[in-house]
């Protein structure tokens, strides 16, 4: 931020990262990606990568699953 110009600084919106409570999503969330796939990819905090293997007239009802059991 410092190395902005002044003009730049007075129109930025600075926003805090929660990163304990990324991590507490993330260590809940996970588990539950598990029970839908065996390839559950956890990248950094925030994202996870789900594997899938099912033919495709599956994947919107299994979508729907998934988002269902992790809400």
């Amino acid at each position: 931020m410092h190395l902005l110009p002044p003009a730049v600084r007075r129109q930025a919106t600075l926003l805090s990262s929660h990163y304990a409570l990324y991590g507490d999503m993330s260590r809940r969330v996970n588990p539950v990606l598990g029970e839908f796939s065996p390839d559950v990819e956890v990248y950094p905090i925030d994202e996870s990568f789900v594997g899938e293997r099912r033919p495709p007239r599956y994947t919107t009802r299994w979508n729907e699953l998934m988002r269902v059991k992790v809400r």
